[in-house]
């Protein structure tokens, strides 16, 4: 899958970047920065892995945006582990209905 420049989350439209460094630590896979509007995915990654830490980071904004309306969702958009198996399905998922497109 190709990862798009651009994302729109809710009425947001964020940048996707792919750079050497995220922030302080070579080891973050991928982060999404509310303020400047950008969803950021280490350089290194390739194939699944990219495509898994885009997803995770769009779970991360998608509930990002559902607090707005629904306030527990923080619990949901701070924890990793479920972020993680979101991001998983979601991707999954989306690749399912490219892959029926064709």
């Amino acid at each position: 899958m190709k990862i798009p420049k651009t994302i729109r989350i809710g009425n947001k439209e964020f940048k996707i970047k792919i750079k050497n460094r995220i922030s302080w630590s070579k080891k973050i896979s991928g982060q999404i920065n509310y303020d400047d509007k950008e969803l950021m995915i280490n350089k290194k990654l390739k194939g699944r892995d990219l495509e898994s830490t885009f997803f995770h980071e769009l779970a991360h904004g998608l509930f990002h945006e559902m607090e707005f309306n629904y306030p527990q969702m923080v619990k949901f958009r701070n924890d990793e582990t479920f972020i993680q198996e979101f991001g998983l399905n979601l991707r999954k998922t989306f690749l399912d209905l490219l892959e029926k497109q064709k």
